[in-house]
Parts: structure tokens; sequence; C-alpha cells
């Protein structure tokens, strides 16, 4: 369990997480403007759409990396870029770049947002520096051809949940193969276990406080001990074992396959890849489920985090067409592009949720019932 302990500090360097873009203007923009995003992807996908949009502006697209180490690099040689993005970053990492970083609060482009997108978002002062483009879901897969071959019902809530699981257990069969050898399935399994916790306002606040920690991170016996509390009992009613620990995404992920383990985990881009590979199973995902209550939570990160160069305040021309590039990430191509595909959360109310082919989610999605 040192692993997964080792993870729970992880867990807290995790970025949160739940219009179409106009026509080319007939002005001719002189300023060059600088786009870095993290991974390569992005500038061989997005690139060309928003290069499409507004072909008079001057643009460069940079592939970035995905942490702001590299940024805090370029700001202290006076090179900071135009618009800079990341995938994963904590509030203490994201603090170092704040005082040059463009306080969005004021502009236009926050209001094309929903509220409980930007709740993580804001600092004490109510300044916002940095804005996530949509939400990917991370949600359980369940084998429903798998349920039914046994006469097991799907479950519906955290009861059910932990009673499917003995039941699968007596079967021989693991109830759940989540590849907690990886980062990140570690801190799914904490905020996933806990997760009517870490959507409360207090547990928001916990997490906020616990993430700005620069030293020893204190666990208090109130929130902290529940958080936990929680996550024991999930992983006990998984029945996973410290074995668990050091299962790699590709044994987590055969082990599924090969009809070893009923539920698996996973992006819309995992559950698509699943459901080719198994087209003798009906798969279907299901959210994870509160202990407390009979709600079930969508569990989300950030496909994008955006922010803009302070400096871009000094020159209104360049600051209006940085602020058409962000509006055109956020609009409905542009969360397709930057998710390569669909199965996203929007966090823009004129673009819908475009989740259409992910069986399973309606009865959240309809509910509204999301965890960042």
């Amino acid at each position: 369990m040192n692993r997964l302990k080792k993870c729970l500090v992880g867990l807290l360097a995790f970025s949160m997480v739940l219009s179409g873009c106009s026509k080319a203007d007939t002005k001719k923009y002189d300023h060059h403007l600088t786009v870095f995003l993290w991974e390569s992807r992005l500038v061989k996908n997005l690139a060309p759409y928003i290069r499409s949009q507004y072909p008079d502006m001057d643009i460069e697209f940079i592939s970035g990396n995905n942490n702001t180490d590299l940024y805090e690099y370029y700001q202290e040689h006076g090179q900071l870029p135009d618009i800079i993005s990341v995938r994963r970053f904590s509030g203490t990492d994201s603090k170092e770049l704040q005082p040059y970083l463009l306080d969005l609060s004021s502009y236009d482009i926050v209001s094309k947002y929903y509220s409980y997108a930007l709740q993580y978002y804001y600092n004490k002062d109510q300044s916002i520096h940095w804005l996530p483009i949509c939400g990917i879901p991370q949600t359980m897969i369940a084998n429903k051809t798998l349920f039914d071959q046994y006469g097991i019902a799907l479950p519906t809530n955290y009861e059910e949940y932990a009673e499917v699981c003995q039941k699968l257990n007596a079967l021989g069969i693991k109830p759940s193969s989540m590849d907690m050898g990886e980062d990140w399935s570690c801190l799914e399994a904490i905020q996933g276990g806990a997760i009517d916790e870490f959507t409360s306002l207090e547990g928001l606040e916990w997490r906020s406080k616990a993430e700005s920690a620069k030293d020893k991170i204190s666990f208090d016996e109130t929130m902290g001990h529940r958080i936990f509390s929680k996550t024991h009992q999930f992983l006990k009613d998984s029945y996973f074992t410290k074995e668990d620990v050091n299962l790699s995404i590709d044994d987590g992920t055969n082990m599924f396959v090969e009809k070893k383990s009923a539920i698996f985990h996973g992006t819309p881009d995992i559950y698509k890849t699943l459901s080719s590979q198994m087209s003798d199973s009906e798969l279907v995902r299901l959210p994870y489920f509160s202990q407390t209550s009979n709600d079930g939570y969508i569990y989300m990160h950030p496909s994008l985090n955006v922010a803009l160069n302070k400096d871009l305040e000094n020159d209104k021309t360049k600051l209006d067409a940085a602020l058409k590039v962000l509006d055109c990430m956020i609009s409905k191509k542009g969360q397709q592009l930057i998710a390569n595909g669909t199965g996203v959360i929007s966090f823009n109310p004129d673009v819908e949720s475009m989740m259409n082919d992910v069986k399973g989610l309606e009865e959240s999605l309809k509910n509204k019932a999301l965890h960042q």
C-alpha cells in the first residue's frame, strides 16, 4: 500500500475538474501571436482549424509540455508565450506564474462558462488566470454481457455496487481490474471512492488548501479522515488487494478484455477502443456512486487548461486576437479537436455536451451529477 499512500500526495497535484467560432475578420493583424499547446497532436489537429477561421492572423503554434516548468523557464528569460496550455497543473505550480498571467475575470470569455466549471479556478481575490476548455469523463466501464451471463443486474447505487462485487468475487471473477500501478488511476480511485466528499463545498476547500501546501500536508481528523475512510471502503468493497497497486494499464486492460474482470474504467476513447476489441460484449459506462446517497457522479478532468500572457494588456490588437483564439477553442469544433473526437462535457452553455455515443451515463448527465 506504500505506492497508494504516495499517490495520495499525487492527488493534490491533480487539476480539477466539469457558440460557434466566428468566421474570419477582414481585418489584417500585423502582430505575431505565439500559442504553446501542451502536445504535438493539438498542434496538428487544432492549429489548422484556428488558422482556417482567422487566416489573416499571424499565429505561430508550438508544441509545449504538460507542466508549468517550461513556462517558468520562458518567463525567467523574457520569452513567455502569448497563450500557454497544460493538461494538468497544481495550485502551487500555477501560482508561480500568476503575476505574469492575464486576469480574465473581467473579460466576456468568462461569461461563456458554466459557473461550476470555474469554481476551482478562482483565486481568493476572485481573479482568474486559467480556464479549462472542456471536460473528459472518466467513469467505470462494465461488461453488461458478462453481468447478464451470470444473472447479475448492473448497480444503480453504492449498496448495489458493493453487492455486485461480492457476487462476482464469489464466482471467481475479479470485480474490477483498475490499473493502480499508474498514478492517474490511483488518483481516480481516491476521488472516485470518496466522490461525494470531494463534491461538497467543504471538500473543495479542503482540496484547495491541501494542494496549496508547500511542505508537509496535514490530513486533518475531519474531512481528511472522511475522504480516506471512504476511499478505503471503496477499495475493500471492490476487492482490491495490495497486488492491484502494481497493476499496469496493459495488465488491467487485458484482464478486462479477456473477461477475467467485469469492470474497468476510462475515457470515451478507451470505451470506444474496448468496444471494438470486445465486439461480442455490450459495454456500458457507470458513474461513481456516493456512499451516503443514491447519487452517481461522473469523474472528469479538463482536456486543456489555458492562460494568457499579462503583457497582452499592453497591446489591444494582440489581446483581441488572443481572445478570438480562445473563443475558437471553446467552440464545438474546437472542443472536438482538443478532445480527439466526441465524448466531451462542454463547459460552454452554447455548446451541448457531446456524449450521445457513450452509453450508460444519460441519467447522470441529465441530473448534472458531475465531479471536477
